[in-house]
């Protein structure tokens, strides 16, 4: 009989622990449900955060984009103005008649906030003319500048501006960034390696009304009947003198010289 009891009392151990096992269940329930509500919670709060941000982005990248617009737009009159104002002006010639250019330029870039200062260097690099400081400095040279090699080694992009990185400025002391452009090509015609016509051709493909003025020491005959140049071509025999020069690039440019006050 003993024995007989001990087996049903064994039988009913496994009974008697099942109760505990709801109790357990609802203690994970109770810890993991609150965990994965908050990370539900958390990720829809996430997206929202994130849809939001990338909105925001959107919008500030239109405005940014509208405004670098506008300040390239407003740089391209001031270039055509400036360009009328000095038509082929030599650098000597900006030097002698600095006082007006300066007085003209301090007016030009007093009407625009897109632009803080606007000056003319030389060939050299050498300061000619500024809207904010006379006299410029004899000594104030820029030829070590990026932007100032980008045009003298025919450093610039296809559309031929050059936006440069941010500067500190030699005579206002003031950080900035350069925009600057050029207008006309001039080339020989005879050249080791790439000839002239060649490079005006790649030149005009990548910027499309570009202005080019071909120089040689053939007669014009002789170049154009060759076949060398197109009839019609603009070009400059050698030697010639520098009024010759600004002569003829007045021109091709299509401007006239600096009037007078």
């Amino acid at each position: 009989m003993q024995s007989g009891g001990t087996a049903a009392q064994k039988a009913d151990e496994p009974r008697a622990a099942n109760p505990a096992r709801p109790f357990t269940a609802l203690l994970i329930a109770i810890i993991v449900l609150p965990l994965l509500l908050f990370a539900v919670s958390s990720y829809l709060s996430y997206e929202t955060f994130t849809q939001e941000a990338r909105a925001q982005l959107e919008r500030t990248l239109d405005a940014i984009h509208e405004h670098a617009a506008k300040v390239f737009e407003t740089h391209e009159l001031v270039f055509n103005q400036v360009d009328q104002m000095l038509g082929s002006m030599s650098d000597e010639e900006i030097r002698a008649h600095e006082d007006e250019i300066h007085n003209r330029l301090g007016v030009l870039d007093a009407k625009l906030d897109q632009v803080d200062e606007i000056f003319l260097l030389g060939h050299d690099g050498h300061a000619l003319a500024s809207g904010h400081v006379y006299p410029v400095p004899l000594t104030a040279n820029y030829s070590d500048r990026e932007y100032f090699k980008a045009h003298r080694d025919g450093l610039l992009p296809p559309e031929g501006i050059y936006v440069s990185e941010i500067v500190t400025g030699r005579l206002l002391k003031r950080d900035f960034f350069i925009v600057s452009r050029f207008d006309l090509l001039l080339t020989d015609v005879v050249m080791p390696g790439m000839d002239g016509r060649r490079l005006a051709d790649v030149a005009v493909q990548r910027k499309p009304g570009l202005k080019v003025l071909f120089m040689t020491g053939y007669t014009p005959n002789a170049i154009i009947h060759n076949g060398v140049l197109d009839p019609g071509t603009q070009l400059l025999s050698k030697p010639f003198a520098v009024a010759q020069l600004a002569e003829k690039l007045r021109t091709v440019l299509g401007k006239g010289a600096m009037k007078q006050p």
